[in-house]
């Protein structure tokens, strides 16, 4: 069934092969026979074409996802999202792909709610502090827990 449809396609793409949907419809051809590597290519293909194409972008993103390629299909779920922000086809994919890698578990969700009401209640923290010490004094203790901080991500990140 899909066979006779990549023969289609192929036979489309010989007429017109700077047509870059045909190529997307193709790789989605390949990609649902099996054919994952062939699929990449393809969408490969329709983003030499049309290298702003978000369709494009997000089934190349898939593909790489199931070449365990998680890196690289983040890569062009970004990609995509930074042309098309509010794009549900977008949005859906990268989120399965987070979900796929194992980022919205239950342990990662409940962590999240539970440390949601914490965030408004450090900002009032702040401005209850701000108001009561001297300003140039708070200001230096928030640059130097800055510092620390970034000086921990830069070890965390070379280690």
């Amino acid at each position: 069934r899909f066979s006779q449809g990549v023969q289609d396609m192929s036979a489309v793409l010989q007429r017109t092969p700077e047509d870059a949907s045909a190529w997307i419809l193709r790789g989605r051809l390949q990609a649902a026979s099996g054919n994952v590597t062939l699929a990449q290519a393809d969408f490969e293909q329709a983003l030499v074409k049309d290298p702003d194409n978000v369709e494009a972008l997000v089934n190349r993103g898939r593909t790489r996802s199931m070449q365990r390629d998680p890196r690289g299909a983040e890569a062009d779920f970004n990609a995509a999202l930074k042309r098309a922000p509010n794009n549900p086809m977008v949005l859906n994919a990268r989120g399965s792909h987070f979900a796929m890698l194992g980022q919205f578990d239950k342990a990662n969700l409940t962590t999240s709610l539970i440390l949601i009401p914490l965030a408004p209640i450090g900002v009032l923290i702040g401005v209850w502090l701000m108001k009561r010490i001297d300003q140039v004094l708070f200001y230096r203790i928030l640059y130097g827990l800055i510092f620390v901080v970034g000086v921990k991500l830069l070890w965390d990140g070379l280690v």
